[in-house]
């Protein structure tokens, strides 16, 4: 625009106070006939009167913030300083089981029956442990390796630690039942290793034929008596859950060499505070203690996968500072003006922490209601930090547009009535794309939508009572005698005017050209292909290494039991109704359960099945007993390394002496499965599960392994996200419909947040994003995000005036253009610096932040105006040419406003 001044309207009725401006047009003040001011509004939606009544309660509201500005600031201080008493309430969740899994998912309920089973004294923790050899040349390669494994163990099961009570607890008593279930076999095949090497060893099963009588037991019994073992029987020991990376010798299942033993320590303790010191000693035994330098390992449990993940928040959380620096140096620096006076680096200095204020608001009032904090929140933070910003500059504008002769009161209710709507739009999408996740039966995505809807209102809140409060309080420094200006001062002003206008004059003219709508859809068209390309190819993933920085000890863990794991790795089956197992048909329908599952594709078969009621059968044929019985069950256990089975099931002695079918009321096995590397490969293999578990559903079957809530939190996102972006896209539209109440405008900015999304999700996919907790959290933010600079620029063209499109584009680009760019800097320069501690989580959104800001920008200074500009001139063919019909008179004025002054 050639001009140096602009024109926006202002709609007030004429019982507001009257704004004192200087009218460009005089003949503009002229009443404007009743017939006019029906075609008027009959050319504008009905929805004008929203927009309209909008705009009236924000001009109250900057007249009031105008005259009594202390008065607001010491309401949001207070506010503030009420959220504080929250922060007592404030507590940190971080268990992926329960944060990163739907809790409706039908995992949750296989898990609680597992939990249900194997827990003693009505607690249940499993500590996994892997240990390998630093040198490479296994356990059977070099005695000292095999020595420093069993000062290991011996290690861990005098490691000791005080309760509350004052009392020392070692393993052994915090474990129960555990430490012949689990603990026993691992034990006895360690001392068979230690004893007879790999001369004897056969895999994944081995016997004690070989025993040297006197070798005693690692472990004892209840009472403190060791095992005795019974030389003339043969009892099988099962070590495939225990050595990995096994090497054996050509043509036999004997075992040459292994070089990973895999320890799963079941602990069954009420007081989980001593629970985790025990681990976290244990932690410090692997990694940092040196004490074995021949073996190396790792540890995990709940506990310790919860403080990793807690980890990921705490290391970011130290560059909020940095961030908020960044963007207040930003803020300041945009504020500098030719003229000092208009220059306002103090003012938005302070509004720079108006944002701040509303983040420590909303932590404080979340907590204050009971929501728990997770890492995934601190994200939130972030961003949200930069549409504060972006709020600041938008109202920063709109006060230059204001007229230095009307009064601080006025200008505070022109600064709000102009900047209000735009920045309501913006916080109502926000909080409707944040809102659909409250929604999300996953605990992660719940709390990060709470937490980000708070964040949005209270930013959005504060920044309109605080910010023009602030603008009010020192805008007698407007009115300073001018000092001189610097020919340097003068000179680079000029030089960024002219940069700026000829940027929106460069887009502008290509929006002119009859050509510019074929070039932008013929790159739309490849543009398009390419992200529906991706989102076709969508990978719905997720794994625990994801939740820690692939340096971290709980990456390198799980990366490596991954590994060790792929060959064999074990679920879990409960059979919680087994029924009369002295009735032959009912027998062969339990054993007819195990054939069906050792059919399933990636079943390992009966080989690497443990199970009592497996050996019981072999102990029964050794005793030449032809018929089932439960009177032998307890000779059965007798036999110190088969005592472990004690604690797999559930039984009434009297009802086994007595032979009764009550004898075994439910049991559980471990069968073994391979070639599952990633969780979603896992889904098929469970889905069959399930499927033969509803096959016996009169025996009470659950089969569940360590990869069954993450396969199952999969299917549950992929479900979740097109509800979501159906849901959203509606919401959106209505928003539209509210506060843009032109039917053109509408329609293009949809079309261009849907292109933006649809790029967003398609090139997060090509760029190596599935679909996750993570993504679905930054794609909620996308969408609300996306929305953001079209919503500026389309509301701003709404509110433009003339007939011609590119003039009215024009007059856009020199009113919202840059403060629109600097919101979208803004949300990059929030989210760079947190690359330096880099993390899948923190690469999720600064990818989904990089995309959205971009495509965003193109969209917005491009493809909009471009779409929009053919859809009027397409709109007008045919019909008469008309003058754009003038709003009434006496409910708009014209205001005078210098462009970069």
């Amino acid at each position: 625009m050639s001009s140096k001044y602009l024109f926006f309207w202002n709609s007030f009725p004429s019982t507001s106070p009257t704004p004192s401006v200087t009218s460009l047009d005089p003949e503009r003040s002229l009443a404007t006939p009743k017939r006019e001011q029906k075609r008027y509004f009959r050319m504008r939606l009905c929805t004008t009167v929203c927009e309209e009544a909008i705009k009236k309660i924000f001009y109250h509201i900057g007249w009031q913030i105008g005259k009594r500005p202390w008065l607001f600031i010491l309401i949001v201080l207070s506010i503030t300083g009420c959220s504080l008493f929250g922060l007592m309430r404030f507590h940190e969740k971080n268990n992926p089981r329960e944060t990163f899994v739907s809790s409706e998912a039908p995992s949750k309920r296989e898990w609680n029956i597992v939990q249900e089973f194997l827990a003693d004294n009505n607690a249940l923790d499993i500590v996994l442990v892997i240990i390998q050899t630093t040198d490479g040349q296994g356990f059977f390669g070099n005695q000292e390796n095999m020595n420093q494994l069993g000062d290991f163990m011996t290690e861990v099961i005098a490691m000791n630690v005080t309760n509350h009570l004052g009392q020392n607890l070692t393993f052994m008593d915090m474990s129960g039942r555990f430490k012949k279930q689990i603990l026993a076999p691992q034990l006895i095949q360690l001392k068979r290793t230690g004893f007879f090497g790999s001369q004897n060893m056969t895999y994944p099963w081995f016997d004690n034929k070989d025993v040297a009588e006197g070798e005693e037991s690692l472990i004892g019994d209840d009472d403190g008596d060791d095992y005795e073992d019974d030389p003339t029987e043969v009892v099988q020991i099962y070590n495939g859950y225990t050595m990995y990376d096994v090497e054996f010798y050509p043509g036999t299942k004997l075992v040459k060499n292994y070089n990973t033993t895999v320890l799963r320590l079941f602990m069954g303790y009420d007081d989980q505070d001593t629970l985790f010191r025990w681990e976290d000693k244990i932690f410090k035994l692997i990694y940092e203690s040196g004490k074995y330098p021949n073996l190396k390992g790792g540890v995990a449990s709940e506990n310790i996968m919860s403080k990793e993940v807690k980890k990921i928040g705490d290391d970011i959380a130290p560059f909020f500072a940095l961030v908020f620096v960044v963007l207040l140096s930003f803020n300041v620096i945009c504020s500098l003006r030719e003229d000092p006076n208009m220059s306002k680096p103090l003012e938005c200095f302070l509004g720079s922490c108006v944002p701040l204020l509303a983040t420590i608001t909303t932590i404080g009032f979340v907590s204050g209601i009971g929501v728990e904090f997770q890492s995934m929140a601190v994200s939130s933070m972030f961003l949200l930090l930069a549409v504060g910003f972006d709020h600041l500059f938008i109202m920063t504008s709109a006060w230059y547009k204001t007229d230095k002769a009307d009064s601080t009161p006025e200008r505070t209710a022109q600064m709000l009535s102009h900047s209000g709507v735009s920045m309501t739009v913006t916080t109502v999408t926000n909080t409707i794309s944040f809102a659909t996740g409250i929604a999300a039966t996953t605990s992660s995505l719940r709390v990060f939508s709470i937490y980000s809807v708070v964040a949005s209102l209270m930013v959005y809140t504060f920044e309109v009572l605080l910010f023009p409060a602030i603008i009010a309080l020192f805008s007698y420094r407007e009115y300073r005698e001018v000092k001189k200006v610097s020919k340097f001062r003068r000179q680079f002003f000029e030089t960024l005017r002219q940069i700026h206008n000829k940027f929106f004059n460069t887009i502008v003219s290509f929006i002119s050209k009859w050509w510019s709508p074929m070039i932008i859809f013929a790159l739309l068209i490849i543009y398009w292909s390419v992200s529906f390309y991706g989102t076709t190819h969508v990978v719905s993933d997720m794994d625990l290494k994801d939740l820690a920085p692939k340096e971290s000890k709980m990456a390198q863990f799980k990366e490596e039991w991954d590994r060790a794991q792929l060959p064999m790795q074990s679920d879990v089956i409960i059979m919680q109704h087994p029924g009369n197992l002295l009735n032959e048909t009912q027998m062969q329908r339990v054993l007819g359960f195990f054939d069906d599952l050792y059919k399933q594709p990636n079943s390992l078969g009966p080989n690497t099945t443990v199970c009592w009621l497996q050996l019981y059968l072999q102990f029964l044929q050794l005793k030449s007993q032809s018929n089932f019985t439960y009177t032998l069950l307890e000779e059965f256990m007798e036999t110190g390394e088969r005592s472990w089975v004690n604690g797999t099931f559930k039984y009434n002695w009297l009802s086994c002496q007595k032979d009764e079918p009550k004898c075994v009321e439910s049991f559980v096995c471990m069968s073994g499965f391979s070639n599952i590397t990633r969780d979603r490969e896992m889904y098929p293999v469970l889905k069959e599960w399930r499927s033969l578990s509803q096959k016996y559903k009169d025996l009470g079957v659950v089969v569940y392994s360590e990869r069954t809530d993450f396969a199952d939190q999969i299917q549950e996102l992929n479900a979740f996200l097109w509800q979501t972006l159906f849901e959203e896209v509606v919401c959106m539209g209505i928003a539209f419909i509210l506060f843009v109440p032109e039917t053109n405008s509408i329609i293009v900015a949809a079309f261009s947040i849907f292109s933006v999304n649809l790029g967003v999700f398609g090139i997060l996919s090509l760029w190596n994003v599935g679909v996750d907790p993570f993504s679905i959290a930054a794609l909620l933010m996308s969408i609300g995000f996306s929305v953001d600079i079209s919503t500026h620029i389309s509301y701003h063209y709404y509110e433009s005036h003339g007939t011609d499109p590119v003039e009215r584009w024009r007059e856009t680009f020199y009113s919202i253009g840059w403060p629109s760019m600097q919101g979208s800097l803004c949300c990059l320069l929030a989210i760079l610096p947190i690359l330096a501690k880099p993390s899948y989580l923190t690469f999720v959104f600064c990818k989904t932040i990089v995309l959205v800001t971009t495509l965003g920008f193109l969209h917005a200074f491009i493809v909009l105006p471009v779409v929009l500009t053919m859809v009027t001139r397409c709109c007008s063919l045919g019909k008469r040419k008309s003058q754009k019909i003038s709003p009434p008179a006496q409910m708009h004025k014209p205001i005078a406003v210098q462009v970069g002054k």
